[in-house]
């Protein structure tokens, strides 16, 4: 029978319905191991995804280690020039201090010779910041200008005594030491200021 209620129309209606069913079963076996397979990796992604952030923030502003090329590990002259001169100024306040730490003033009353050992002591002070900062001299700023200072006002303690006082004997001992200790902060300052570093902003 060919009719729409007939027996045709129904067995082609059940073939029908037969097909459609497996086609969706089949289109949804083929969907499931995508749906599964994303629903693995999303928690993997995100994992990684949170990983690289907090690398990427963890370094966030420090610079890749890189090997100074031969020109840049060259000291540049007038780093060179403040550098000796703060050697020179740590090797005489290192070695005056001790001595003077060691000797004293047991010629005069026990009030000047505590003050001159206390002074001893800044001397010496004075002579390991000095070889501290030449040792640094590529990262120092102010404080280049503040050793310079310490000098020159040590040297017009010296000639104001000198004018008081009188300069001492042997003439030329003493003479040496106020010299370098008047012209020798003049030297560092402006070495310091024509510096790549003093001049950088």
């Amino acid at each position: 029978m060919n009719g729409r209620g007939g027996p045709l129309s129904a067995a082609a209606f059940s073939v029908d319905e037969g097909r459609a069913t497996h086609v969706h079963h089949r289109h949804h076996a083929r969907r499931k191991p995508g749906r599964l397979a994303r629903g693995i990796g999303q928690p993997a992604l995100r994992l990684k995804v949170r990983v690289r952030a907090r690398v990427v923030a963890l370094g966030a502003g420090k610079r890749p280690f890189r090997r100074p090329s031969p020109k840049e590990s060259l000291v540049p002259i007038p780093q060179r020039i403040v550098q000796i001169c703060l050697f020179i100024v740590a090797a005489i306040a290192l070695f005056g201090g001790t001595v003077q730490m060691v000797l004293g003033q047991p010629d005069t009353t026990p009030r000047l010779d505590n003050v001159h050992r206390f002074m001893a002591g800044v001397y010496f002070s004075m002579g390991l910041i000095s070889f501290w900062a030449a040792w640094t001299v590529r990262r120092q700023g102010t404080l280049v200008y503040l050793i310079a200072l310490g000098v020159f006002l040590a040297g017009c303690g010296r000639l104001f005594s000198i004018s008081q006082v009188g300069l001492p004997t042997p003439h030329a001992v003493w003479l040496g030491y106020l010299v370098p200790e008047l012209a020798l902060p003049f030297v560092m300052a402006l070495a310091h200021r024509a510096s790549p570093r003093a001049a950088a902003p």
